[in-house]
């Protein structure tokens, strides 16, 4: 996957953003009906930007804590 890079006076930058949402207790709130949604939702807010999305992974994944 090619990498494209901002250009501004004295200045090469790439940006990008990682969302994480953990809830509380660990409960199951996050169906596929509220993915798509969202998604939805970051594709709308990104193309008002004139941005899109690069990757798009959802899942969920075990929270685990060290003592």
């Amino acid at each position: 996957m090619e990498t494209k890079y901002n250009k501004a006076y004295r200045a090469v930058y790439s940006l990008t953003a990682h969302i994480v949402f953990v809830t509380k207790y660990r409960k199951p709130i996050l169906t596929d009906e509220l993915l798509t949604e969202l998604e939805t939702i970051f594709a709308s807010i990104l193309n008002t930007l004139r941005r899109k999305f690069r990757r798009v992974q959802w899942g969920v994944r075990p929270c685990t804590f060290a003592s």
